[in-house]
C-alpha cells in the first residue's frame, strides 16, 4: 500500500447531452431558483453559453447550447437540441464529481450522448521509482528516455546562461484521442493562475503541509522547496472505450463512459491503465530495436492503493463592489479554511447574510 493516498483527480469533464423538449436556457433555471451568468457572446458551435451558480454564488456548470445554424457557410454540425455541459474545476476535484454531473443531468432530463473531455491526472513530488520529476523531463529531452507512442512532443521551459531546463511536456496531435502532459503543477499554479481547491487536494495527500501557503517562485524561474509535478491524460470524444490487457486470455473492454469514473478508486485504476501505454518510456540504446529496450519503470500502481476523499473544496473568487464588508470578511475566511465542518459553517453564515440582503433590497426569496 502507498505510504499516502493517491492524488488523482478529474481536471476536466465535458459531457455532449440532448436537452427534453423544453429548452433548459438562462430563463428554465432562474424559474427553479437558480441564479445563471450568460456570456456577452456564444461560441463559433454555440449560439448561447452561460454558467448556473451554486447555492453560495460559486460557478457549479456551465452550459453550450442552443448550436449556430451556419458555421462558414455550412450546415452546423449539432442537432438543434444538443448542448455539451462541463462541471466547473473546483467541482472537479470532488469525491462525487461524476455523481453531481450525473444527479444534475437527471434532474433536468438530459440525455447523455457520449464524454466529449475528460481529464485525468495525478500529481505526485517523486515517481514511485523515487527518480526526481525534473531530471526524467531532462533525460526526455537528451533522449536518455525514448517514449514508445505518440511521436509529436511539445515542450516549454527556460533558458539559462548554462543550460535550460524544461517544465512541460506533452504528446499527441491536435485532435489525438489521448493527449499526454507531464508538467510542474507547482510552478503552472504560482505562475499563471491559483486554484486553492488544487493545493487543499495536495495537502490532504500529504503532498504539502499548508493549504493555504503561497508557492514561491525564485528569481531564477524555479519553484523555492519542493514541487509538485503532474502526468495527465486528456481524453476527446473520439474514445468509446478500453481493452485492458490483463495477462488472461482475452483482454477486458472497459465502456468509456461516466460509470467507468464515479470514484478516486475507479479513476486510479483507469489512470494506471492510460499510463501503461500512453508514458511508456524506454532506457534508450541505440543499437537496439524499442521494444527489446529496458522499460523504464516509473509508476507501480497497484489495485490497494488508497485514494483520498474530499467533499469540500477551497474557492477563489472576485468579490463584487457592491458586496457588503461583512460578507466580503466572510468570503475571505471561507477562502483560508478547508476542514469540512469549517466550510460548511462560513457557507451557512454566507447563504444567510445573502438571503437578508436580498430582503433588504426588496427581492422576493424562493
Amino acid at each position: 500500500m502507498a505510504d499516502s493516498p493517491r492524488c488523482v483527480n478529474i481536471d476536466w469533464l465535458e459531457l455532449y447531452c440532448y436537452e427534453p423538449i423544453t429548452p433548459r436556457d438562462p430563463q428554465y433555471y432562474e424559474a427553479r431558483g437558480l441564479s445563471v451568468r450568460v456570456r456577452e457572446y456564444g461560441t463559433r458551435h454555440w449560439g448561447q453559453v452561460f454558467t448556473i451558480l451554486d447555492e453560495v454564488g460559486e460557478d457549479f456548470i456551465e452550459v453550450r447550447r442552443a448550436p449556430r445554424k451556419t458555421v462558414n457557410g455550412k450546415h452546423a454540425i449539432y442537432p438543434d437540441n444538443a448542448c455539451n455541459l462541463r462541471l466547473v474545476n473546483r467541482y472537479c476535484y470532488y469525491d462525487t464529481a461524476m455523481w453531481l454531473m450525473n444527479d444534475f443531468i437527471e434532474k433536468h432530463g438530459y440525455m447523455i450522448r457520449r464524454i466529449y473531455r475528460l481529464d485525468i491526472c495525478l500529481d505526485f513530488l517523486k515517481f514511485d521509482s523515487g527518480d526526481d520529476p525534473a531530471d526524467v523531463a531532462r533525460r526526455i529531452i537528451r533522449h536518455k528516455y525514448a517514449k514508445v507512442y505518440q511521436s509529436e512532443r511539445t515542450a516549454h521551459g527556460r533558458d539559462y546562461w548554462n543550460g535550460c531546463e524544461d517544465n512541460s511536456l506533452s504528446w499527441g496531435r491536435k485532435g489525438s484521442m489521448i493527449v499526454t502532459r507531464f508538467y510542474n503543477k507547482s510552478l503552472e499554479l504560482a505562475t499563471v493562475h491559483d486554484k486553492p481547491w488544487i493545493k487543499q487536494a495536495w495537502h490532504r495527500c500529504g503532498l504539502i503541509a499548508d493549504p493555504v501557503a503561497p508557492i514561491i517562485v525564485g528569481k531564477d524561474g524555479r519553484v523555492v522547496g519542493d514541487a509538485v509535478w503532474r502526468v495527465e491524460f486528456q481524453i476527446n470524444s473520439s474514445a468509446r472505450g478500453w481493452f485492458v490487457d490483463d495477462s488472461q486470455d482475452k483482454p477486458e473492454y472497459v465502456p468509456h463512459t461516466i460509470e467507468a469514473y464515479w470514484n478516486k478508486s475507479l479513476l486510479l485504476q483507469a489512470f494506471a491503465n492510460l499510463a501503461r501505454h500512453y508514458f511508456d518510456f524506454r532506457i534508450y540504446e541505440p543499437a537496439k530495436k524499442k521494444y527489446d529496450c529496458k522499460r523504464k519503470e516509473l509508476f507501480d500502481i497497484k489495485t490497494e492503493d488508497e485514494t483520498y476523499s474530499l467533499k469540500n473544496t477551497l474557492a477563489k473568487r472576485a468579490y463584487d463592489k457592491t458586496m457588503s464588508q461583512q460578507l466580503k470578511w466572510l468570503m475571505q475566511i471561507r477562502g483560508g479554511v478547508y476542514e469540512p465542518d469549517d466550510v460548511a459553517a462560513c457557507e451557512r453564515l454566507i447563504a444567510t447574510i445573502k438571503e437578508r440582503e436580498r430582503r433588504q433590497e426588496g427581492y422576493e426569496i424562493y
